[in-house]
């Protein structure tokens, strides 16, 4: 049985599909400085998994702010 190995990075298509989100959306977001944060590969953005995760739980806490 292979063991499931984790992507360290993931492109729009993997973040989009991850938070639920079309990939336009999650560009659009990129694009106004309020996504996640995102590393250059090159010309790519990507995402690491952490920095999603990290993303959204300041989306939470700031809603229980609020």
């Amino acid at each position: 049985m292979k063991d499931k190995i984790d992507k360290l990075l993931w492109d729009y298509a993997e973040a989009a599909n991850r938070l639920s989100f079309s990939e336009q959306a999650l560009r659009d977001l990129v694009f106004k400085g309020g996504g996640p944060s995102f590393t250059r590969v090159g010309r790519r953005v990507m995402f690491r998994p952490e920095d999603v995760k990290a993303w959204v739980d300041k989306l939470a806490q700031e809603t229980m702010a609020s």
